[in-house]
């Protein structure tokens, strides 16, 4: 994105600022703007790359303390939806860089601390992300944690995805506040109202066919992919409601946030749709939690 509105004898640095999106935070810049004054953009891309394989082994290893089932599992989610090509754009890098470390504290944290986890893994991305996939640095954490717990329910998870949901509209909505404070101006209207935008805003298909439709329609087809897993595991699936309602919740977030967000997700759904990695991994933990069940006979 950063290299789009760039133009030729454009300043780099005061183009990092990206005014025409005001409304986000643009916390990568603290990390971003250093190392530009050191590396030109096609290098940063390539050190990108190599974090991006770090991250995801750190990941790997993590969740494999839980599974090597798992493990590989969330692999094959993150290359099935776009981890392959993360690295060649900066606005992905705050999102799955945010669900490396926050998906392998996820192994390790203890229980008393999740409700603060989630509030905080919110606010960091609130903060850090321009609006890609921001709700991957909750699906897969909560994923991860709902593996690992024997004890997590239905309503621990309603408020896990409230308090992400809470740090997360809190400090974006922080800055008009801030904003509007401090320059004197109005700057919660323009926060408003892109908000509505994002939210409905104009079509970007046939107007006969609503927004929302559009946004699962374009988005959702990516779960094409879910087939060959659902084919290859179908001896070992079976339906158990215990552990299958809150998987079929946690799968099912990244519908709902295409249709709350549907202008937004019509328009952009060729990265939108990565959020579907979710509903991949959440298929993943099911067949993992349901083959412990039929192993050890025991509550789930």
């Amino acid at each position: 994105m950063l290299k789009a509105v760039i133009a030729p004898g454009d300043n780099i640095f005061e183009r990092a600022m990206v005014p025409e999106y005001g409304r986000y935070w643009h916390g990568y810049l603290v990390f971003l703007r250093p190392i530009l004054m050191f590396f030109p953009y096609e290098e940063i891309k390539y050190i990108g790359l190599i974090i991006h394989i770090f991250g995801i082994s750190i990941i790997y290893f993590s969740v494999k303390r839980i599974s090597d089932f798992l493990a590989k599992g969330l692999v094959v989610s993150f290359f099935l939806y776009g981890w392959l090509t993360a690295w060649l754009s900066f606005q992905f890098y705050s999102t799955y860089f945010i669900v490396y470390i926050a998906g392998s504290l996820a192994t390790r944290i203890r229980e008393e601390t999740y409700p603060i986890f989630f509030f905080i893994t919110g606010m960091i991305v609130a903060f850090l992300d321009l609006l890609s996939v921001p709700l991957l640095t909750l699906g897969i954490p909560l994923l991860i944690i709902y593996a690992k717990e024997k004890r997590i329910n239905f309503m621990n998870i309603i408020l896990y995805c409230i308090l992400w949901g809470i740090g997360y509209g809190l400090f974006w909505i922080a800055k008009p506040l801030i904003a509007t404070y401090i320059l004197q101006q109005n700057i919660i209207a323009d926060f408003y109202h892109q908000a509505i935008y994002r939210i409905g805003g104009s079509s970007p298909r046939p107007a006969e066919i609503p927004i929302w439709l559009q946004a699962i329609t374009l988005n959702g087809r990516v779960l094409i992919a879910l087939v060959p897993i659902f084919l290859y595991f179908r001896k070992k699936i079976f339906w158990n409601i215990k552990c299958g309602m809150p998987l079929l919740f946690i799968g099912g977030m990244p519908v709902l946030w295409v249709c709350i967000l549907a202008n937004h997700s019509a328009i952009h759904y060729w990265f939108t749709a990565r959020i579907f990695m979710i509903s991949c991994f959440a298929l993943l933990v099911y067949i993992y939690k349901i083959n412990n069940y039929k192993n050890n006979h025991g509550d789930i």
